[in-house]
């Protein structure tokens, strides 16, 4: 049985996650108003998704001290895929350690 505690705990956190979609939902809506107009033979959709995953990726390797292994188990992917979407997307691996 759960003590109320952890009911408001998980209350809090289910808050806090509705909240964080609702500013996701406007940053992302903004960045597409932003990329409207073409700019490139990228589609939007393209455009947005290598945006995020560039960001994910930089945040995974500052989050784990840029060790790629932990980066990419943190990410839920395998190295090499982080390599190569890395490599692909632009990310700075300069200061990048492979274990």
């Amino acid at each position: 049985m759960q003590s109320d505690r952890q009911k408001t705990n998980k209350r809090e956190v289910s808050h806090s996650l509705e909240k964080v979609e609702l500013t996701l939902v406007k940053q992302v809506s903004d960045l597409m108003t932003f990329l409207s107009e073409p700019k490139s033979d990228d589609s939007l959709y393209e455009t947005v998704i290598a945006m995020v995953e560039r960001a994910l990726i930089q945040n995974a390797l500052l989050r784990n001290d840029n060790i790629k292994n932990k980066a990419a188990t943190y990410l839920g992917i395998n190295r090499n895929t982080l390599q190569a979407k890395g490599v692909r997307l632009g990310v700075d691996f300069g200061k990048t350690k492979s274990s």
